[in-house]
């Protein structure tokens, strides 16, 4: 026999192995009990990381249950309905009022964009309200393309106003301590409320 001839040879008991060993691994009874018992594991070993990777965020969010999130629901002069998300460390209670911030995204964002920023000052002790502005996020709103659309300044302020207020009138802020923070778009509402409410406006970022 020639070495091509032995080659050759060789080349297809290689393929017929391969092809026995794949009827087994796939088509035989425990080939299939263990491709089941595989996935199985795979499953189970998934749903633990994400088990874990939830904890770990939820903790890293919260600061390990030392701030609680909640969200509120404002209703605008526009009938429509407005979000935001109120960062409350533990030391802020009715007895003891805690400085507050107040945040406002930018354009095409919404309240979460400034989580690590809002994470951070509840845990300097900071009660946060990071506002959703229109259409953004969880609350509605639309543009008519006019002066009282969502775009216009007008609009911008009215809504910043109405949850400035809403903060003003939480017991556990100290209304004397406040500040103002936005980005792009909503550095507007920004320096619009820290100039208007000027006897609570500690600073404006």
């Amino acid at each position: 026999m020639t070495e091509q001839k032995k080659a050759q040879f060789s080349g297809r008991e290689k393929d017929q192995q391969m092809d026995e060993h794949l009827r087994e691994r796939y088509y035989s009874e425990d080939g299939r009990k263990s491709r089941k018992r595989n996935v199985r594991i795979g499953f189970c070993i998934t749903l633990v990381i994400l088990l874990v990777a939830s904890f770990l965020n939820w903790g890293i969010i919260t600061g390990w249950g030392n701030t609680r999130i909640d969200r509120i629901k404002l209703i605008g002069t526009d009938g429509a309905e407005y979000s935001a998300l109120v960062y409350v460390p533990q030391n802020a209670t009715n007895k003891t009022p805690a400085p507050a911030l107040l945040c406002f995204h930018g354009n095409a964002g919404n309240a979460k964009n400034h989580e690590s920023w809002s994470m951070e000052f509840a845990r300097r002790g900071f009660v946060v309200l990071s506002v959703d502005q229109f259409g953004a996020g969880n609350s509605q709103g639309h543009f008519d393309g006019g002066q009282s659309g969502p775009l216009s300044e007008e609009s911008l302020t009215a809504v910043a106003k109405m949850f400035t207020e809403y903060l003003l009138t939480m017991p556990i802020v100290d209304t004397e301590n406040v500040i103002f923070s936005g980005h792009s778009m909503g550095s507007t509402s920004a320096v619009a409320m820290g100039s208007t409410f000027t006897e609570n406006c500690r600073a404006i970022i």
